[in-house]
This record gives C-alpha cells, structure tokens and sequence, in this order.
C-alpha cells in the first residue's frame, strides 16, 4: 500500500502544470495493476497455505487420533 502511495505521489508531482490529468492518469492506473497483481498473488499464497494447513492438520476423524483414557 505504501509503495502504491508513493508510486502515486511522484507521478502528480511529477506531471506538468496544465497536464496533470494526461500525465498521471497512466503511471497511476500501471501502479494500481501493479498493485492488484501483488495482492492477487499474496491471496492465492495465503489461501494455498491456508488449504495445506487444513490438508495435514489432525482431525478428529482420522484413525491416527485416539485419545488414550
């Protein structure tokens, strides 16, 4: 997120008076993909963990689980 403000910020600074709009708008709209693409990438490793976690966790159901009275 901080990059993205960043990327952000220098791309209105750096855009010229009476031209910010056509000088930002495509820096700004490549850092937000940017931005998507990360957090799309770090979901899908979250939920992988996520799904391996839930993969190899004892349940209750499993034969190995016996509780010794």
């Amino acid at each position: 997120m901080d990059a993205l403000a960043t990327r952000v910020t220098a791309a209105i600074n750096a855009a010229r008076p009476g031209h910010i709009i056509d000088e930002w708008e495509e820096p700004v709209r490549e850092a937000d993909a940017e931005f998507r693409k990360r957090a799309y990438e770090k979901a899908m490793v979250l939920l992988q963990d996520k799904q391996l976690q839930e993969d190899f966790s004892p349940s209750e159901d499993s034969p190995g689980c016996v509780l010794e009275e």
